[in-house]
């Protein structure tokens, strides 16, 4: 009889506090569920940065090589801005530097005319050969900076290791090509080489005729006797207005 009436009891006050009950229980439910998650997210970092540490998860870059030249951006911001993107290069089904060039990034194009606008400004006060020319020959050649020669060997030129070169080589296709220490070397070994050997009688020319310059270059078998090097270089030069530098 005491457990029937202590039963009764029970029952009458959850009847009567149901609410209160359930309330309490689903406060309860949540602060655990709160204190679990608090704890996973306590975990997680040391968990994480442990990951990372782990010596199968580092990974070790070669610090880049210090450039001998310092790009200036100011003064130039007005004429680089004038260098479009249009796809310059009419169709071939011939595969070729200028159908490839075609298929590299806009944004890269347009970034490598402006790291060496200044560059090819001062080899032109220098050598006298048209800046347009220069960096023409440097966009198409490296493909703007993406072939392996260019990225690994710092030559922006395909310039080989003939003619006695004595210095750091990289072979690429079974071709050796030279090596420099970084860009700048590569665009002044440029400079004097279009003003030296058989392409030294191009320094009579004017060094704002990158017409007469193409022509000569494509004459006297610049770029490995390229077909049609003239016109690809005249094409790159009028359509990024290139020739502008040739007057600053």
């Amino acid at each position: 009889m005491k457990q029937s009436a202590k039963g009764s009891i029970i029952l009458a006050y959850l009847q009567q506090h149901w609410f209160k009950i359930a309330l309490m229980s689903v406060v309860l439910y949540l602060f655990i569920q709160k204190d679990f998650r608090f704890s996973i997210n306590l975990n997680s970092p040391v968990e994480s940065e442990s990951r990372e540490m782990s010596p199968e998860n580092q990974q070790f870059q070669a610090a880049p090589k210090k450039e001998i030249f310092t790009e200036r951006k100011k003064e130039f911001t007005k004429i680089l801005d004038k260098f479009e993107m249009p796809y310059p290069f009419s169709g071939s089904t011939k595969v070729s530097l200028m159908d490839n060039l075609a298929k590299v990034d806009d944004k890269m194009k347009h970034d490598y005319l402006k790291r060496f606008a200044r560059v090819v400004i001062n080899e032109r006060r220098k050598y006298g050969i048209p800046s347009s020319i220069i960096l023409a020959c440097g966009l198409l050649q490296s493909q703007g900076g993406q072939r392996d020669i260019a990225k690994q060997g710092n030559n922006h030129f395909a310039l080989t290791c003939s003619l006695g070169w004595e210095g750091d080589s990289g072979a690429y296709q079974n071709t050796c090509y030279r090596h420099y220490e970084n860009a700048w070397t590569s665009f002044r070994d440029h400079s004097t080489y279009l003003t030296s050997g058989k392409f030294g009688q191009l320094t009579t020319l004017e060094s704002t005729d990158y017409k007469a310059w193409a022509k000569g270059l494509e004459r006297l078998g610049y770029g490995n006797k390229m077909d049609d090097l003239a016109s690809h270089l005249v094409s790159i030069i009028e359509t990024y207005g290139l020739d502008e530098l040739d007057r600053r």
